[in-house]
């Protein structure tokens, strides 16, 4: 398991290397698919170009290719369960 932490300085030096970075979707964020399923869902996609350091890598300004795939459990006060 990894620390929120590390996840967010991970995530503050993908956005200093990617400025321009975009976030789509393929699919938007939906949640409850079935009874009582408060799992939300999301399969997004980012556009923009590798302009800064990232993990000591230097920058060549190539477009991004990354897409994934995203779940979590919401609870009923809306707060992120696992």
């Amino acid at each position: 398991m990894v620390t929120p932490e590390f996840l967010g300085e991970r995530c503050r030096e993908f956005l200093a290397a990617h400025p321009d970075c975009k976030v789509k979707f393929h699919h938007g964020p939906t949640c409850g698919r079935g009874s009582n399923n408060n799992w939300v869902y999301a399969h997004w996609y980012e556009e923009g170009t590798f302009s800064g350091n990232s993990q000591g890598i230097e920058p060549d300004g190539s477009p991004l290719t990354v897409q994934g795939q995203t779940r979590f459990l919401v609870g009923n006060d809306l707060k992120i369960r696992e």
